[in-house]
């Protein structure tokens, strides 16, 4: 029983805003739909026998858990209840004619400086992930990596961000005009994310379209949307398992288990151990941060209060950083919240990020139109940029801040 009301907080924690707005057009949560199968259902549901789920750590983590999602939940409602404070944003006055033909020039230019940024960093490091002698460190730039990203840092996270948020705008581009040289800008665009090894990218922003075409076309299109969305990110979870067996790369295969077909899904999103290896190390040393790691993501580098940094560091306190193959910890805004200001702090915490994502979820559904493909994807770009982003403000980074540049284009016109 533990947990399955266990598998219901994180459920909330993670796509809660569809309790407030339960809408096919509310294509974010609707995409989450298959990670919580993959994360947290396989685990605590079907791999209920665990040994971990059990013991000190896990009563502690089950119940930061539910009172976060409790706290969550009573702030979604009452930001969901507030008035909304009118912004006079281009995609929302202007008409569909004049903005589409804005957002196809605007979608145009952003691909390009993205495809011609990665292309160039790729060329000052001398590598390309994919194609890289050792993929998994290259992919972190870990070890040999590390120096000559550093080089071109800058220039590689820009690029990287700018091409990850135009990518979704290019996928609407090439739905409502499709040219041979938008097809081309695309495909290409894709190839050079998909290079880049972070296999959730190109998927999240294609998905994302798709999402929003089955939301036009009506409620069954949905409903096989969120079908499909689950299974491909189940294949997504085995992706590396079947990447290594193809290409004999052991480095991805051994991070799998192969007792059966749930564990080998669980080992490819192991958000559940993850959380609960994080509380047990953080007990042996559980210092209160008092907020520092909500503020030192913006810090570049590896700043030892940036929250992923410090979390890594947690879970490996004798390792270093550069042998250490991960990009972060997926933690709840709970554990966040707990690891800040102890139980008060999961109160607090989960309460004001749920305010922020009930707020501009009320947002969204204002301003999606049925109809409108390339003002419904800034909407929903300007949700999971601006309230998403804000929401986790507990684990705020610096690269919030260029994918801004590409937004501020679209939602802004600088003259009459």
């Amino acid at each position: 029983m533990n947990n399955f009301i266990l598998f219901i907080s994180l459920t909330i924690l993670t796509i809660g805003p569809i309790l407030v707005w339960p809408s096919r057009y509310n294509v974010p949560m609707l995409l989450n739909v298959g990670f919580v199968f993959v994360a947290y259902f396989v685990p605590l549901i079907m791999l209920s026998d665990n040994e971990n789920y059990s013991g000190e750590v896990f009563d502690l983590f089950y119940k930061i858990t539910v009172l976060g999602a409790f706290a969550y939940l009573l702030g979604l409602i009452i930001g969901y209840l507030v008035p909304l404070i009118r912004m006079p944003l281009s995609f929302v006055i202007r008409d569909n004619e004049f903005y589409q033909k804005r957002f196809i020039k605007l979608t145009q230019i952003f691909l390009i400086i993205g495809v011609a940024g990665m292309l160039l960093s790729y060329l000052l490091m001398g590598f390309v992930p994919a194609f890289a002698s050792d993929p998994l460190n290259a992919k972190f730039f870990r070890g040999a990596y590390e120096a000559p990203y550093m080089r071109v840092a800058v220039l590689y996270r820009i690029s990287n961000l700018i091409l990850i948020n135009a990518l979704g705008f290019g996928f609407i581009l090439v739905y409502i005009k499709r040219t041979f040289f938008n097809i081309s800008l695309v495909i290409l665009a894709s190839c050079v994310l998909l290079s880049t090894l972070n296999r959730g990218t190109t998927a999240f922003a294609l998905l994302t379209v798709i999402g929003l075409v089955c939301a036009d076309k009506g409620r069954l299109y949905s409903w096989l949307f969120v079908i499909f969305n689950s299974f491909t990110i189940i294949i997504g979870s085995i992706s590396y398992y079947i990447i290594g067996l193809i290409f004999g790369i052991d480095q991805f295969t051994d991070l799998y288990s192969e007792d059966s077909l749930w564990t080998l899904i669980a080992s490819g999103a192991p958000d559940i151990s993850d959380q609960l290896q994080f509380l047990k190390m953080y007990l042996l040393n559980p210092e209160l941060t008092y907020g520092k790691t909500f503020l030192g993501g913006l810090i570049p580098g590896h700043y030892q209060w940036n929250p992923s940094v410090w979390a890594l560091k947690v879970i490996s306190p004798d390792t270093d950083l550069n042998d250490i193959t991960s990009g972060g910890l997926r933690l709840p805004v709970s554990i966040w919240g707990y690891t800040a200001f102890s139980w008060l702090g999961v109160i607090a915490v989960s309460l004001i990020s749920g305010l922020i994502m009930g707020y501009f979820t009320k947002y969204l559904k204002h301003w999606i139109k049925s109809g409108s493909m390339s003002k419904n994807i800034v909407a929903i770009t300007f949700y999971s940029l601006i309230g998403i982003q804000l929401s986790g403000f507990y684990v705020f980074s610096y690269m919030f801040f260029p994918p801004l540049i590409v937004l501020f284009f679209y939602v802004f016109i600088l003259k009459k």
